[in-house]
């Protein structure tokens, strides 16, 4: 299973067929792996072992009444890896296109002028969001 943690495309997983049928099923266009892929990176910077209930059709969550345990975040995390990896050799462009928008979003709509990363026991790194808070 070591080797689904690389793979890039469905194919390479275990039941690709149980995979595709998802991605048909629940037409999961190049779009929403994006979207996808934003929430997944969510959950795992935040908490990769907790699911959020969010009432999106297909969202395998979508009704648990709160946060539960998600036992398998990684099964589905590699999934969603894979697909934007299979996006981003298809489409490039929309890739791009997506990270610009989410930049324009931060730049535009931040409630402050600075994004803080804390670094543990390091100096937090501080950065400019726009041009203003230089």
């Amino acid at each position: 299973m070591t080797a689904v943690l690389w793979a890039d495309e469905v194919d390479q997983f275990p039941y690709p067929e149980l995979w595709k049928g998802w991605i048909e099923r629940y037409d999961i266009t190049d779009e929403k792996v994006l979207a996808l892929d934003l929430m997944m990176s969510y959950l795992r910077y935040f908490n990769g072992t907790d699911a959020v209930s969010l009432t999106l059709e297909g969202y395998p969550y979508g009704d648990n009444g709160g946060r539960k345990p998600w036992t398998h975040f990684w099964k589905f995390d590699s999934l969603v890896t894979a697909l934007q990896r299979m996006v981003e050799k298809r489409r490039p462009e929309l890739v791009a296109s997506h990270a610009y928008t989410l930049c324009q979003l931060c730049y535009w709509y931040a409630a402050q002028e600075t994004y803080k990363e804390p670094r543990g026991f390091r100096d937090d790194a501080i950065y400019p969001i726009s041009e203003d808070s230089h």
